[in-house]
C-alpha cells in the first residue's frame, strides 16, 4: 500500500517536473525571440540615428555650398546688373512728385558708379529653420567609433542576395529614362543590389569622404565619388585619375559588402575602372554597346580606342543592333544580341485623359522622345505639309536643332520635355505614331526604344527605313521618303480591324525590359564557374537544415549547386535531404544504403557534381555571406593556390580564429566584419581541415580523390593536404572568410574508445603512408585552443536569426 502510494506520489512529480521543464522551455523561447527582436530593433535605431545625422550633415553641406555659390555670384556684374535694375524698377513704381528726383539722382549715379543697390540685394531662408527640431534630438546613443560613413552604409544596405549590379552610367539616372535606367531597374527588381555611378555628380576633392550614397529606388542607389568631373565622350581617363575613382569604389566596396558583383560600362570611357575593379575584387564586367561610337561625333578618338580593347576584355559583350553583331564579329568576337525594350506595365496601365490635347484636331501623329541630331526634321515638315488636316505633335527637349519652320506650321505642336510618368498619357491620345529618324550611320546600328512602348498600346507605327527595323514590318510601316510617310500614315489610320493592333500588344509584351534583364542575367551567371558544395551527413538532422539553409541565404554568388550525400543515416537527415532537394532546384539528394565514409562519401558526391571548383562542406557548419567568393578570389588571384580553407571558431589548427558572439546573428556580423579587415588575405597552412575548402576540379583529378582507407574519417584532410602539395600547388588558409563550426557533428556520437581506437589506426595509416611522423595541429600565438570556446546547440544558436526572418 505504501509502495504504491509513493509510486503515485512519484509519479505526480514526474508529471510536475515535465510541465516545469515545459514552461521552462517556453519561456527561453520567448527569450529568444525577444533578444531577436531586441537586435533588430537596436539595429534599427542605429540605423535611424545614423541617417538623422547624415541628413543634418547633407544640409550642412547643401547651405555651405549654396552659400559659396551665391557669394560667387554676388561677386558677379551679372548680378549687380540685376540689383541695379531692381533699384530702377523700385524707383521708377514710386516716381510721382518728388520721387523722381530720386530716380534722376540714382540714374546719375550709376554714371559714376556710386549707385547704391545693396537695398536690392536677395535673401534666401535657412534650410535649417525648415528642420524639425526632433530631427536635432539624438535618437540613439553612438559611440564616436560607430558613427561614420561605413557604418551608416551598412546599416542602410541590405543584405545581398544575388551578385551586386555596378553601374558606371553614360548619362544620370535622373536625366531620361532609357535603356540604362530600365536595365537598373529591373535588375533591383529582381533582387540585386544596384549601384548607380554617377557620370557627372562628384564629391567635392576637399571632402574627407570618398564617396557619398543617395536612394534612388527600392535596391537601388546613386554613388558620387570625390574629385572632377570628366569629360566622358571627348575626354580621357588617364592613369591618375582611374586610379583615383577606383580607390573610392574600392573603399565603397568594403564599406557596401560587395563580393559577388558585375560591373556595367556603357560607355568604353569607363574601361580601365572597369579593369581594375575586376582585378581587385572579381567584378564580372558587362559592355552594353548601345550604338555605333565610331560613327558618332561627338565621340572622341579616347573612347574609340578604349572600345578595341573592351570589346574583347569584357566578360560579357551585349550590344543592341544586328549591325553592331556584325561590327564585332568581324572583329572575331561573339556579342550578345539583346535589344531594347518595353515597360509594358507601365505604358499599359495608363489611363485616359480626356482633357489631354483635346484642344487639337484629329488625327493627331505623335512622337516622344529626344529631338536631337538623330531626326529628320526637313521630313517632318514636308509631311506636316502635305497633311494639314493631321495634327503633328512632339514631346521632348530639343537638342541643338533648329525648329523655327516647325513652328511656324500651326498643326505641328512641340510640348517639350515631359517627364517619363506623363509619357503613356500622351501616347493615349495617339492615332498614329512615328519614328522620323534619318537614315545614316548612326541609326541604321539603332534598336528604336520608342518602336517597343508605342506598340505597348496598339498604336500604329509609321517610320524611316532604319535598318534594324526591316525585319519588323509586320509591326511597323516603313517609308524611304516624305512622300511615302504621309502615304503610310493614311493607310496606318485606315486599319479596319484590331487584329494589327493585337498583334503589335503582343510584340511588345514579349519583348519586355523583364525579358531582356533576364537573358543579361543568365550570360553573366555563365561567367561564374559553376561551384559544387558538397556536403556529406551522417546522423546530421539537427545540423543539415540549419547548414542549408545558410548556403541558401548567404551564397549571392550566381552559380553553384549543393550535393548531399547521406551515409545511410538512422536519423531524419535523409528526409531532410530530400526536402530540400524537392524545393531546392540547386539541391541534389543521394541517400546511400551504406556508410561509405567521410572520404567514401565526399567522393561518391565527387560524382554527382559537374562544377568547376568543388568545396568539402561538413553539415555542422554554418556559411556566411560571401563566403564562396572569398574562397575562389584567392585561387583565381593566384593559379598556385590548389586547396583553401577558411578561419573558424572551432579547429586544432592555425585556422582558429577568436570569437565573442552568441548566436547566428551575432555571428554573422562578426564574419562581415572580419572580412573587411582582412580583406585578400591569406596564409600557408600545412592542413586545410575538410569542415570547409576549396579545391579546382583540376587539382582533384591531379591529386586524387580522398583516400577511403581512412573508413569513417580522421587524417583523411592531412593526406589530402600533402597530395596537394606533392602535386606543385599551395594550400591556405583564406583570412577573409569566416565560417562558424559547430564541431564534431558525427564524431560527438562515438564513445570515447570507439574514437581514440579510430584516431589511432588512422594516425597509423597516415605515418605510414608519407614515412613520417604526424605533427599535433596547434592554434596560433594568442589563439584560445577550440576546447575552450563555447559550444552551441545548433536550434538555439540559429533560432533569434529564424524568429526575426519569420
Amino acid at each position: 500500500m505504501v509502495a504504491a502510494e509513493l509510486r503515485l506520489e512519484l509519479e505526480s512529480k514526474e508529471a510536475r517536473l515535465k510541465e516545469l521543464a515545459a514552461q521552462v522551455e517556453q519561456l527561453q523561447e520567448m527569450v529568444v525571440g525577444q533578444a531577436g527582436r531586441m537586435a533588430v530593433l537596436r539595429s534599427d535605431l542605429q540605423k535611424a540615428e545614423r541617417i538623422r545625422r547624415l541628413t543634418l550633415k547633407r544640409c550642412e553641406q547643401f547651405e555651405a555650398t549654396f552659400g559659396s555659390e551665391l557669394t560667387a555670384y554676388r561677386g558677379q556684374r551679372a548680378w549687380q546688373l540685376m540689383l541695379w535694375c531692381r533699384k530702377a524698377y523700385t524707383l521708377l513704381r514710386a516716381a510721382p512728385g518728388l520721387k523722381k528726383l530720386r530716380l534722376l539722382w540714382f540714374a546719375i549715379s550709376s554714371l559714376f558708379g556710386r549707385a547704391r543697390v545693396a537695398d536690392q540685394e536677395l535673401t534666401f531662408p535657412s534650410l535649417s529653420d525648415y528642420l524639425p527640431m526632433q530631427l536635432r534630438t539624438e535618437f540613439f546613443h553612438l559611440a564616436a567609433s560607430q558613427d561614420t560613413l561605413a557604418d551608416t552604409v551598412r546599416l542602410i544596405l541590405p543584405q545581398p542576395k544575388k551578385y551586386d549590379v555596378v553601374i558606371l552610367g553614360i548619362i544620370e539616372f535622373d536625366f531620361r529614362f532609357q535603356r540604362p535606367q530600365q536595365l537598373a531597374v529591373r535588375f533591383a527588381e529582381e533582387g540585386h543590389r544596384v549601384f548607380w555611378v554617377s557620370p557627372g555628380r562628384h564629391v567635392p576633392p576637399s571632402c574627407a569622404e570618398a564617396y557619398e550614397m543617395l536612394d534612388l529606388r527600392e535596391n537601388l542607389w546613386e554613388v558620387r565619388l570625390r574629385g572632377r568631373k570628366s569629360s566622358i565622350y571627348e575626354g580621357t581617363l588617364d592613369a591618375d585619375r582611374a586610379k583615383e575613382l577606383l580607390d573610392g569604389l574600392s573603399e565603397f566596396y568594403r564599406d557596401a559588402g560587395i563580393v559577388e558583383s558585375c560591373v556595367f560600362i556603357q560607355l568604353p570611357f569607363w574601361r580601365r575602372l572597369a579593369l581594375g575593379l575586376r582585378a581587385a575584387f572579381g567584378s564580372a564586367v558587362l559592355y552594353d554597346c548601345m550604338d555605333d561610337w565610331e560613327t558618332f561625333p561627338s565621340i572622341g578618338p579616347f573612347n574609340i580606342s578604349e572600345e578595341r580593347l573592351l570589346a574583347a576584355e569584357s566578360d560579357v559583350l551585349v550590344v543592341t543592333a544586328q549591325k553592331l553583331v556584325e561590327k564585332f564579329e568581324e572583329w572575331g568576337l561573339k556579342p550578345l544580341l539583346v535589344r531594347n525594350g518595353a515597360d509594358y506595365e507601365s505604358f499599359a496601365k495608363a489611363e485616359v485623359d480626356p482633357d489631354l490635347l483635346r484642344e487639337l484636331q484629329k488625327p493627331i501623329v505623335g512622337y516622344f522622345g529626344a529631338i536631337a541630331e538623330w531626326m529628320d526634321l526637313d521630313l517632318v515638315y514636308q509631311v506636316a505639309v502635305a497633311r494639314p488636316d493631321y495634327s503633328f505633335v512632339l514631346v521632348g527637349k530639343v537638342f541643338n536643332r533648329d525648329t523655327s519652320r516647325l513652328e511656324s506650321l500651326s498643326n505641328v505642336h512641340l510640348l517639350g520635355h515631359k517627364e517619363y510618368s506623363e509619357i503613356p498619357a500622351y501616347l493615349r491620345t495617339f492615332d498614329v505614331c512615328t519614328i522620323p529618324f534619318l537614315v545614316n550611320q548612326v541609326t541604321n546600328a539603332t534598336d528604336p526604344v520608342k518602336l517597343y512602348e508605342y506598340c505597348s498600346h496598339g498604336k500604329p507605327v509609321v517610320a524611316t527605313a532604319l535598318a534594324e527595323l526591316e525585319a519588323l514590318r509586320d509591326v511597323v510601316y516603313i517609308a524611304s521618303d516624305a512622300t511615302e510617310f504621309a502615304q503610310m500614315l493614311d493607310q496606318a489610320l485606315d486599319e479596319k480591324t484590331g487584329e494589327q493592333a493585337r498583334h503589335r500588344v503582343e510584340f511588345a509584351q514579349a519583348n519586355t525590359w523583364s525579358h531582356r534583364s533576364a537573358v543579361m542575367d543568365q550570360a553573366v551567371a555563365r561567367t561564374f564557374p559553376l561551384v559544387s558544395i558538397l556536403v556529406v551527413t551522417y546522423n546530421s538532422a539537427e545540423f543539415l537544415a540549419p547548414c542549408l539553409d545558410s548556403i541558401l541565404r548567404n551564397t549571392a554568388y550566381a552559380n553553384f549547386e549543393i550535393v548531399v550525400v547521406d551515409n545511410a543515416s538512422r536519423d531524419a537527415t535523409p528526409s531532410v535531404a530530400r526536402r530540400y532537394a524537392s524545393d531546392h532546384g540547386c539541391v541534389q539528394a543521394h541517400c546511400l544504403g551504406e556508410n561509405l565514409g567521410f572520404a567514401g562519401g565526399n567522393n561518391e558526391a565527387a560524382k554527382h557534381a559537374g562544377g568547376e571548383y568543388l568545396v568539402f562542406l561538413n553539415a555542422d557548419t554554418l556559411v556566411t555571406t560571401g563566403w564562396l567568393e572569398y574562397l575562389l578570389r584567392h585561387c583565381r588571384q593566384d593559379g598556385r593556390v590548389g586547396l583553401v580553407t577558411p578561419v573558424t571558431n572551432f579547429v586544432g589548427n592555425e585556422a582558429k580564429v577568436n570569437v565573442d558572439y552568441e548566436d547566428q546573428m551575432e555571428m554573422e556580423e562578426f564574419a562581415a566584419a572580419l572580412a573587411r579587415g582582412n580583406q585578400g588575405r591569406s596564409f600557408e597552412i600545412d592542413v586545410a581541415a575538410l569542415y570547409c575548402a576549396l579545391v579546382p576540379r583540376r587539382v582533384w583529378e591531379a591529386a586524387g580523390g580522398l583516400d577511403e582507407s581512412f573508413t569513417i574519417g580522421m587524417f583523411e584532410d592531412d593526406d589530402f593536404s600533402m597530395r596537394v602539395r606533392a602535386a606543385g600547388y599551395r594550400v591556405i588558409a583564406a583570412e577573409d572568410c569566416f565560417i562558424h563550426h559547430f564541431g564534431q557533428g558525427s564524431f560527438s556520437k562515438l564513445d570515447a574508445d570507439t574514437y581514440m581506437r579510430l584516431f589511432e589506426r588512422n594516425r597509423k595509416i597516415f605515418e605510414d603512408k608519407w614515412q613520417t611522423t604526424w605533427k599535433a595541429h596547434q592554434t596560433r600565438d594568442g589563439v584560445r585552443p577550440a576546447h575552450e570556446e563555447e559550444r552551441f546547440e545548433p536550434g538555439r544558436f540559429c533560432r533569434a536569426l529564424t524568429k526575426v526572418s519569420q
